[in-house]
């Protein structure tokens, strides 16, 4: 099931994206 892995990558990336976001967003 290659797509549902790469769907749960994009996901996974999305969710890091959010952290690093929140983290940026601390910082300020």
């Amino acid at each position: 099931m290659p797509v549902h892995r790469n769907q749960d990558l994009k996901l996974g990336t999305l969710k890091s994206i959010m952290k690093i976001a929140e983290l940026l967003e601390d910082d300020l």
